[in-house]
């Protein structure tokens, strides 16, 4: 890899303004021959003198850091680069000057931002410091974003051979189809290859079966994505896609979301930004939405969060004044404060990378800071709602995307997932697959086929096959024995890992972890073809993708104590998702679908908290139970039952049948209360997807960074056995 020349904030040549005096010119003439021809403290010198009549000038407080730094006076050199930019903020030169001191003292977080503003200032930068930025991202593990460098940097400078083999050898570590890898090492051999020397004699006798003595020239080269390969991808079910699955579940043409329906993490996702093009190609379509969520309300009011932040915050100071002026506060310092965030909630979680992450967030805002940070990640949601809002309502519509997890109001560790989720759909919107969530899947799938891969359906993995200690392939349930050249992988909840490793994994403390995996409490889901969007009692509410309906914390807090206790909770949460509002081509012409998640239920039923239904099993208490959620709906939007063409109910049990993974209807894959989350997902010791069988790894939901349909776990797992 190549190293940096650290960018300079080299003294300018700028002319003075028409009100210097003329010897002010003279001495600035001087400084420029002195510092041209090396004589660095008599130029240095002079810059002072001339700050000495006009300490405004922020140019020649930029010579003059420069200047000092030169000579072996960094911090001095910091402190006038300093001086220059509080007169100047706009200026580029000296952002670039301290950006190349926080690099020359491996302050490499501290670098990149230095330089990007540099950037952002001015952005008709050179090449040489858009190659810099790049080098110093694939030193911090950022291939795609160096990779973009490069390119800017090779657009800047074509003919520069360095700019474009740096560029080459870092799209190796972005996982680029082969055909696009070879094209564009062809492309370098076009404009900076040589003609092959002629062949050097050699005294090797030319026997066929002598052994060929392959050296490596070095850890790269065995480390080269090249190496990889695919192997074929076995599927349990009979099409890919775990809970993310579109399909006729009511009346034909009408298309439901089995369970995920909001792709929006997919979409943000580290795997959507590298290999998002290419999955457009293979037809990934989103839907975008512009009004994503609104609670309901007994007193006939509502909330809702739109992109519109002047439609948001009218809606938010309907309740409270207050409250209006936070919900504007805590956008403007969304972006700095979301940095923060996911620097830890998207990046791997191994004690050294935490620690590294932890030392940043030091850097950038204190002690202070991070203490601050940590309370609000260890906060429930009401606690942190209870400091921050005033109006119950306000509280209700953010409090309620802690269950689409399982934090209840009053869990500890939940208040980052409201925050977020508020946030973000404010600042971003939130997208939709169109057509059905399995637009990601289909294109997935294509993409993994056109790369040389297979997925086969219907092939159950019996078990894991080990040889000491070692993974080294798995055993099919019909018999069949698949050798694993590099890794196993499964995408299972991790009580399944009992039977395929039915001998253990050679450590039973890590086994009875897995056996003792908590999974969150139950999902009911209820899919409706109907006739039309629910009549609510405010019409402008048929054009969100969710209406929740849960009308306070309280609501919620006591509907998640019931369903722990076993109980059908009397009064359950309930998510009515409206995608046709959006993407009204999921259902024939004029009619739609709706999406009902009921939240939270048990999986097993020891009576109900109502004290009307009598039976104990789900096969029998489901229809009932969906009936008691549509009266919840429709003391909201009135007439409901009669719009409904056909339902479909699927109680946990049934979605632990469609997929394993689910258990006892859990969609989270395993709750994410702090005991199980962090460091400690899926147990202490192994949140870097490992397990004690050597080459054995476990991703999916059930791992860091935990459910959503993020592609984290799949996309760091990758990039850590590639190298990356």
């Amino acid at each position: 890899m190549s190293l940096p020349t650290v960018p300079s904030s080299a003294p300018s040549s700028a002319r003075p303004s028409s009100a210097a005096s003329s010897s002010n010119d003279v001495l600035k003439r001087r400084a420029l021959d002195a510092f041209t021809g090396g004589r660095l403290e008599e130029a240095a010198s002079l810059y002072r003198a001339l700050l000495a009549g006009d300490g405004m000038a922020a140019d020649m407080w930029n010579n003059l850091g420069f200047l000092l730094s030169e000579l072996g006076r960094p911090a001095e050199g910091v402190a006038a680069l300093r001086r220059a930019l509080a007169l100047r903020p706009d200026y580029a030169r000296p952002w670039v000057g301290l950006g190349g001191d926080a690099y020359g003292n491996d302050r490499l977080d501290e670098t990149v931002r230095l330089w990007s503003r540099a950037i952002q200032v001015d952005p008709n930068q050179e090449a040489n410091l858009w190659f810099n930025l790049g080098v110093v991202r694939q030193m911090r593990g950022e291939a795609a974003a160096a990779a973009l460098c490069f390119g800017r940097a090779e657009r800047l400078a074509p003919g520069d051979p360095r700019i474009a083999s740096q560029r080459l050898l870092c799209l190796n570590y972005l996982e680029l189809p082969g055909d696009r890898l070879l094209a564009e090492h062809r492309r370098f051999d076009e404009r900076f290859g040589r003609p092959a020397a002629a062949p050097v004699a050699h005294a090797n006798r030319p026997d066929p079966e002598r052994r060929l003595r392959i050296g490596y020239l070095s850890v790269e080269f065995r480390e080269h994505l090249g190496a990889y390969f695919l192997t074929p991808l076995f599927e349990a079910a009979d099409r890919p896609g775990g809970a993310v699955k579109t399909l006729e579940l009511t009346e034909p043409g009408f298309r439901h979301d089995l369970a995920a329906m909001n792709l929006s993490l997919f979409a943000g996702s580290a795997f959507n930004k590298v290999y998002g093009a290419d999955l457009a190609k293979h037809g990934l379509e989103f839907a975008p939405v512009q009004d994503c969520f609104a609670s309901v309300f007994p007193s006939g009011r509502w909330v809702g969060v739109s992109t519109d932040l002047a439609a948001t915050t009218a809606r938010i100071r309907a309740f409270s004044e207050r409250d209006a002026q936070t919900w504007e506060s805590l956008i403007a310092a969304f972006p700095a404060r979301a940095e923060l965030i996911f620097s830890i909630l998207g990046g791997p979680m191994k004690k050294r990378a935490l620690a590294r992450i932890l030392f940043s967030l030091w850097r950038k805002v204190g002690l202070s800071g991070v203490l601050e940070l940590g309370r609000f990640l260890l906060s429930s949601p009401r606690a942190w709602l209870d400091e921050t809002f005033e109006s119950a309502e306000v509280k209700a519509l953010l409090g309620a995307w802690g269950l689409h997890l399982d934090f209840a109001p009053d869990i500890a560790g939940g208040a980052v997932f409201p925050y977020l989720e508020g946030m973000a759909n404010q600042s971003f919107g939130m997208v939709l697959g169109k057509g059905g969530a399995d637009t990601m899947v289909r294109a997935l799938t294509a993409m993994v086929e056109a790369g040389g891969g297979a997925i086969e359906c219907n092939a159950r993995v019996e078990r894991v096959l080990t040889e000491g200690g070692c993974a080294t392939g798995v055993l099919l349930a019909d018999g069949r024995r698949v050798e694993a050249g590099r890794a196993v992988i499964a995408t299972v909840s991790p009580r399944a890992l009992a039977e395929l490793l039915p001998q253990g994994s050679g450590e039973a403390g890590f086994d009875g972890k897995m056996r003792a995996f908590r999974h969150a409490p139950g999902t009911m889901m209820i899919h409706l073809a109907v006739d039309s969007l629910p009549d609510w009692f405010d019409p402008e509410l048929k054009r969100f993708a969710y209406v929740h309906v849960a009308p306070s914390l309280d609501v919620m807090a006591r509907a998640y104590q019931e369903a722990q206790a076993g109980l059908l909770p009397a009064e359950p949460v309930i998510v009515v998702g409206q995608p046709t509002a959006i993407d009204p081509g999921r259902a024939p012409d004029g009619k739609h679908i709706l999406w009902l998640q009921t939240r939270v239920v048990p999986a097993e039923i020891k009576g109900d908290a109502a004290g009307v239904i009598t039976e104990r099993d789900w096969q029998t208490v489901r229809e009932a139970y969906a009936d008691r959620a549509i009266a919840l709906i429709e003391r909201y939007a009135p007439g409901l039952s009669a719009k409904i063409i056909r339902r479909t109910v699927m109680s946990p049990l049934d979605l632990e049948r469609a997929n394993a993974n689910l258990v006892g209807g859990d969609q989270i894959c395993g709750s994410h209360h702090l005991a199980q989350n962090f460091l400690f997902r899926p147990a202490p010791g192994f949140a870097d997807w490992s397990t004690p069988v050597k080459n054995f790894h476990l991703a999916g939901a059930a791992t860091w960074p935990g459910a959503g349909v993020g592609a984290g776990s799949g996309f760091m797992l990758a990039r850590q056995l590639a190298g990356g």
